[in-house]
């Protein structure tokens, strides 16, 4: 299995044409020029390491083709189930270089996938117990792959959110 490309693997500078149209790709000796599109457009795709380079409000960065890339834990799953699931807000997001919700389905989904939630739980509650704890992302329930909807989120939304003064997404907990 191919990690993400970590530190390591990057390039150590972002290297811009003259022109200031192009990028090379941010891995460490490729060669490929990549074309720098307009913020909230999709860039080239470089052939040998299937990232894109686009602009952000942090500057230009780079994002993967396939989101499977971004990810380590269950990379189908999330591709095929997470990936434009009407209850996760934004989840085009998830091969962004710098997506916290990427950082999230890693670190929880590969705890969960070890057997090893309940040593989180234990940390954060002080209380021992060996018994795996249920996982929701985005309130998206993980234990059984359902990826159902938690219901209290639901009730939750319904109690505080239906009258809000502007239109807004729904509140999203990550964990």
């Amino acid at each position: 299995m191919r990690l993400p490309y970590g530190m390591n693997d990057l390039a150590p500078e972002i290297r811009v044409s003259e022109d200031r149209l192009k990028v090379r790709c941010y891995v460490r000796g490729c060669e490929h020029w990549l074309q720098v599109p307009k913020q909230h457009v999709r860039g080239d795709v470089c052939p040998a390491h299937q990232i894109r380079c686009h602009r952000s409000f942090a500057g230009i960065t780079y994002s993967y083709a396939n989101v499977r890339g971004n990810v380590i834990a269950s990379p189908e799953l999330l591709a095929t189930r997470v990936v434009r699931h009407p209850f996760k807000f934004e989840s085009h997001r998830l091969g962004n270089e710098r997506s916290e919700d990427a950082v999230s389905w890693n670190v929880f989904r590969s705890w969960q996938e070890a057997g090893l939630l309940h040593l989180i739980g234990e940390k954060i509650t002080g209380i021992a117990s060996s018994i795996e704890p249920d996982l929701y992302l985005w309130g998206l329930h993980l234990n059984d792959d359902s990826l159902e909807p938690w219901q209290l989120l639901i009730k939750a939304r319904e109690r505080f959110e239906n009258k809000l003064p502007i239109q807004r997404p729904l509140t999203e907990p990550d964990i």
